[in-house]
């Protein structure tokens, strides 16, 4: 099948979320800008290549805010972020430039973290995205996942998140820390960059040996087939419909897996996942937001993805539902004008006008573009469910 079709086929029900999709261009674009926030730049810079391919002032603004010392180090929030987004969006002498200065920074880098938002593999996404110049900071992110990786209590290899690394609230659940499987801080998300380097053939017998151990330990961990949150010193805890935790993120880190290393069970266990998220019904979900990172637009784009590799119409059928929860709960910011959904802020889940990538406005329109657009959505590769 192709590389990428569109969820919504009829051309009215485009051009009305194409014109949603502008509406809410347009209030991001009117809300106002945080000049030295990285991720709130890029975000919108990424939100009108897709839609109408105007990013350059918005990334300018990011490039010349790198003046200013980042909020923080990982993919998402800091300098990672920024050549990312330019090596992404931008060719020429000039990308080149910044990439390579970018790149620089990396140089005897070193954090406690190693999962995609804010540790190694964030640092290998922008690697892979940097193409041959980011080679060299591959290796190094390969060598950190090899030291890390420890043999895991529910078999293969994990990585283990330590309690000074966790919340509050995961502390109380998890007071020795914890196996975490997600795709955002976990095990998942080593997965799925790992497959990504073999494509690309970056140390490939390397690779192979640390994807065959961890895969196993992810499958082994499932709790009666099901992938969980995570696994403490005694239990596996909490499930969820959500690309950051739980079978939708895992399904596509796992058949990544699969595909480059030919293995049937693998394909087995991920395409299982991928239909046991499509089963479940809204109301039984837990989902109560609308972003990509645990929301409907998240679901909505995730099992799309996940129906362009297996082909599978229960895929594509929830995810045209999820798209349509989506659409169904929009409502507008009766002061600011704004299109909003619930999002995440410092009360928990309410209603607000959040503009980010990940849990705001800019992520739900560029899911609704994807699901009316022929164009291959990339700019998932930063939540790695591009395959």
């Amino acid at each position: 099948m192709p590389d990428w079709v569109p969820l919504v086929t009829d051309a009215g029900e485009r051009a009305r979320i194409a014109g949603l999709v502008r509406e809410i261009v347009d209030a991001v674009d009117a809300f106002p800008v945080d000049a030295g926030d990285h991720m709130d730049l890029v975000d919108r810079a990424l939100l009108h290549a897709y839609v109408d391919g105007d990013a350059g002032a918005h990334l300018g603004r990011a490039v010349e805010a790198l003046r200013q010392p980042p909020r923080g180090t990982g993919l998402y929030g800091g300098i990672p972020r920024v050549g990312w987004a330019v090596a992404h969006l931008t060719e020429g002498d000039d990308a080149d430039a910044i990439i390579r200065a970018v790149l620089a920074t990396t140089s005897g880098t070193t954090t406690d973290e190693y999962d995609l938002i804010s540790g190694w593999v964030g640092w290998g996404v922008l690697a892979l995205e940097c193409g041959e110049a980011g080679g060299a900071l591959a290796r190094q992110v390969l060598a950190q996942l090899e030291e890390t990786a420890r043999p895991a209590p529910f078999g293969g290899v994990g990585w283990f998140t330590r309690p000074e690394q966790l919340t509050y609230s995961q502390v109380e659940q998890a007071p020795e820390g914890y196996w975490n499987f997600g795709i955002a801080h976990g095990s998942a998300g080593v997965i799925a960059l790992l497959a990504r380097m073999i494509v690309w053939e970056i140390e490939v017998e390397r690779v192979r040996a640390l994807l065959v151990p961890a895969v196993d330990g992810l499958i082994a961990s499932a709790d009666g087939g099901a992938f969980g949150r995570w696994w403490t010193t005694s239990s596996q805890r909490g499930r969820s419909v959500a690309w950051c935790y739980g079978d939708l993120g895992v399904a596509g880190a796992v058949l990544d897996a699969a595909a480059v290393m030919d293995n049937a069970r693998w394909r087995e266990a991920g395409v299982a996942a991928a239909r046991r998220t499509a089963a479940i019904a809204a109301e039984h979900s837990g989902v109560v937001d609308a972003g990509l990172c645990h929301g409907q637009a998240g679901a909505a784009h995730v099992l799309a993805r996940l129906y362009q590799r297996t082909g599978d119409p229960e895929l594509a059928a929830a995810a045209r539902r999820w798209l349509g929860n989506l659409l169904e709960e929009r409502r507008t910011d009766p002061v600011a004008g704004f299109p909003v959904w619930r999002a995440y802020g410092p009360q928990g889940a309410g209603w607000e006008a959040n503009t980010s990538l990940l849990e705001g406005a800019s992520g739900v329109a560029l899911a609704l573009q994807a699901a009316i657009d022929e164009r291959d959505p990339l700019w998932d590769r930063l939540l790695l469910v591009d395959a």
